[in-house]
């Protein structure tokens, strides 16, 4: 559930910025472009979700964190292949900034996820993570 919603929240992040770089060619571009970023982020994170590629081999950052950005990228591209923009260099900014968005937003949602999933096991647990630590430690 958590994938599908940091697709929704990329795809609405996106859908501003592709409009105002892209307003004066066809409107509705702006539209499939940010819906096909979230269905690429989408569909990377729902196809690839599995420990190995989720676990943080540098702090806050997995090989699924950098790897669906790269897809965005890469379906855009393909995206310019089948549809010339009529403006390649904006085109290249746009898809250059849906990239670095999908980054961020992952991140973002990410630690927010770990933030709320912390919280909600201390609110289960009563306890507080040093007291949890402590007794750990003590076999308790």
């Amino acid at each position: 559930m958590h994938i599908a919603i940091t697709a929704v929240i990329t795809a609405a992040v996106r859908l501003p910025v592709v409009w105002w770089r892209l307003r004066a060619t066809y409107p509705g571009e702006a539209i499939i472009l940010a819906a096909l970023s979230g269905g690429a982020l989408f569909a990377w994170r729902i196809s690839a979700n599995m420990p190995q590629l989720n676990d943080d081999g540098i702090l806050l950052f997995s090989a699924n964190d950098w790897a669906a950005p790269m897809l965005v990228y890469v379906s855009l591209g393909c995206y310019t292949g089948l549809c010339p923009p009529a403006d390649n260099r904006m085109f290249a900014q746009v898809r250059a900034a849906l990239t670095i968005i999908a980054l961020a937003v992952l991140l973002v949602h990410k630690q927010a996820a770990d933030s709320l999933l912390r919280h909600k096991l201390r609110a289960q647990l009563g306890t507080k993570p040093r007291l949890l630590r402590a007794k750990a430690c003590l076999g308790a």
